[in-house]
């Protein structure tokens, strides 16, 4: 009997693709067309759309669809969107959890690109920098307990959100909220199985021990995170403020004073980091990490992973 055609898979986009951003109105949709710009990136057209009263016939012509709109846009659209020259990447959460979908972060597995099926998946906006983090620590040591605060810009929840934090009358004027989505039913909200469900697929590692609270701060773009680390051996914190430098990307504070905060690094690619020490062992490590949730934590990444497909 012969074996079932396998499917396609890593096309490559033309040297000079068609692109459509849907979504285009919205807070990362504007984000991508600026850095598309501000990388020339190579294309025919670039065609912005809204995605209210979006259909598929809209985009008939694109090589590379962003779908930057809510998972329910994806959901709907993305799997009929692929094609077999065409790609989509999708920036919501819709397909990140799909193993047949590749998860892709730049700067941890941006060759899992060329797995991809037609759709391509963008993580969270908050992950990333941890992430790379956790990254280069598992080089040298077995990690085994990660502990993250986030403190989530109003960006990260959309336009509405944003704009409530002028609202005197708002939950989060001049105030913070604990909690960054709805409630599952073992108390954590869906944000918080998000940052851990992503994190332990783009690591590779089931076994890493994961915990997140989430937190919604009356700040306009920048994420925050407040990260505890424990590992089997013990943390040399000049070998690893030297890795770190070392990494493209990431910018180590050299001052225990001189710490990033969002309102500095808004607009500014990387990740930024600060505040790295012992905890109360030697074994454990803590540090302050901020990325522009709008371009690190969401556009710039996306537009990374089509970079990858561009013909070499």
């Amino acid at each position: 009997m012969t074996p079932p055609a396998q499917p396609r898979r890593g096309w490559k986009l033309p040297a000079q693709p068609r692109i459509a951003v849907v979504g285009a109105r919205g807070l990362v949709g504007k984000a991508l067309l600026a850095v598309l710009h501000q990388r020339e990136f190579p294309h025919q057209g670039v065609a912005a759309m809204r995605v209210g009263g979006f259909c598929p016939q809209k985009v008939a012509d694109a090589d590379l669809i962003f779908l930057a709109g809510p998972a329910s846009l994806a959901h709907k659209f993305a799997r009929e969107l692929t094609s077999e020259t065409r790609v989509v990447i999708d920036l919501s959460e819709a397909w990140r959890m799909d193993p047949s979908v590749p998860l892709v972060l730049d700067g941890l597995n941006l060759d899992d690109v060329h797995q991809h099926q037609g759709l391509i998946s963008s993580p969270n906006c908050t992950n990333g920098g941890l992430l790379r983090v956790l990254d280069i620590l598992r080089r040298d040591c077995t990690l085994g307990q990660v502990v993250v605060t986030t403190f989530q810009a109003a960006s990260g929840g959309g336009r509405k959100l944003l704009q409530s934090i002028a609202d005197t009358d708002d939950p989060l004027h001049a105030n913070v909220i604990p909690q960054c989505d709805a409630f599952a039913e073992d108390g954590a909200t869906l944000e918080e199985h998000r940052v851990v469900a992503e994190s332990l697929r783009l690591l590779e590692d089931a076994s890493l021990n994961i915990s997140a609270t989430c937190v919604r701060v009356p700040v306009e773009v920048g994420h925050g995170l407040s990260v505890w680390i424990e590992a089997s051996e013990d943390f040399d914190l000049t070998a690893v403020a030297e890795k770190l430098r070392a990494e493209d990307g990431m910018v180590l504070s050299h001052s225990q004073e001189d710490y990033p905060t969002p309102k500095q690094i808004r607009g500014k690619e990387g990740v930024f980091l600060g505040r790295l020490r012992h905890g109360a062992k030697p074994n454990q490590l803590q540090l302050w990490i901020v990325t522009d949730n709008l371009l690190t934590g969401a556009a710039s990444n996306a537009v990374a992973i089509a970079e990858a497909l561009l013909p070499s």
